[in-house]
């Protein structure tokens, strides 16, 4: 009769069956074989560890484009903001000050719009 210490043992001793990585690199997915997702992988450390690439899937570099585009466009409107108002000699000194004491143009950018008053 096995006992529970007898099972533990055996699935020690038993190494986990390879698995594939949620991501291959081209040359197994061309290959059509599985990858374990290193880099190089094992296949590839073999054959040529140069060969080994992982491409970066459309959905994913099109989502990190259009959130980098957004950072940038709220930058630039923050940027457009603060020259405005120093444009307009509205607080130039206080707007100056802040900025070579380090703080950002957006921070900036959002004291000049809460301060504004509202029509």
């Amino acid at each position: 009769m096995a006992t529970p210490s007898d099972a533990a043992s055996r699935s020690e001793a038993e190494p986990d069956p390879p698995t594939a990585a949620d991501v291959a690199c081209t040359a197994c997915k061309r290959r059509k074989t599985k990858c374990d997702g290193r880099r190089p992988c094992s296949r590839c450390a073999t054959r040529d560890p140069a060969a080994c690439v992982y491409e970066v899937h459309l959905k994913t570099a099109k989502e990190r484009m259009l959130s980098e585009i957004e950072h940038l466009r709220a930058e630039s409107a923050a940027y457009a903001t603060v020259i405005g108002a120093l444009t307009a000699e509205r607080g130039g000194d206080d707007i100056l000050h802040r900025l070579r004491q380090g703080e950002n143009a957006e921070s900036v950018a959002r004291r000049l719009i809460d301060a504004e008053p509202s029509e």
